[in-house]
């Protein structure tokens, strides 16, 4: 697998871990078999209690979580975990864990362009406007509104569906 997959005893420690999960938290199956939960994950995080908890009534969880590799750096990752019980009776836990760091970095990119460009369409003096394909939304700035006579806040809630009639 790509992503990391980890065996656990649940609220114990890891019994072992695929060759992505060394790679992913840059240690080696030995080093993570020896960490506790608290080595790895980021206590700090606000998803963590709720994700213990609901993987304790519930038998399991998914959800994001910032964890920790072995050089200290953090990463945003989404878990998804299990509880079972293996052939001789005993709790285990399974975790598979996918690195979305690049993801997010992507879609702080995308939220930053999207704002410089509602920056400068609202700054342009002209007529203008953006429409968003896949979501339907238009962004106009204060001239195109005059200019078709409207205020800005008369056709925010509008979509290009609406206002192109006008």
């Amino acid at each position: 697998s790509l992503d990391a997959v980890l065996l656990t005893v649940p609220g114990s420690g890891i019994l072992s871990a695929n060759p992505a999960a060394c790679r992913m938290f840059g240690r080696t199956e030995e080093e993570l078999r020896r960490l506790r939960r608290e080595d790895f994950v980021d206590p700090n995080d606000p998803n963590y209690p709720r994700l213990l908890a609901e993987r304790r009534e519930h038998g399991l969880a998914a959800g994001e979580l910032t964890l920790r590799r072995g050089d200290g750096t953090t990463f945003a990752a989404e878990v998804s975990s299990v509880v079972f019980t293996d052939t001789q009776g005993n709790p285990r836990s399974s975790m598979i864990i996918r690195d979305i760091s690049a993801r997010r970095q992507i879609e702080q990119a995308l939220q930053a362009e999207r704002e410089r460009l509602e920056f400068v369409i609202q700054a342009a003096e002209m007529g203008a406007w953006e429409w968003n394909v896949q979501t339907g939304q238009t962004v106009f700035n204060e001239y195109w509104a005059t200019m078709l006579g409207y205020t800005l806040e008369e056709l925010r809630p509008c979509n290009y569906a609406i206002w192109a009639r006008l």
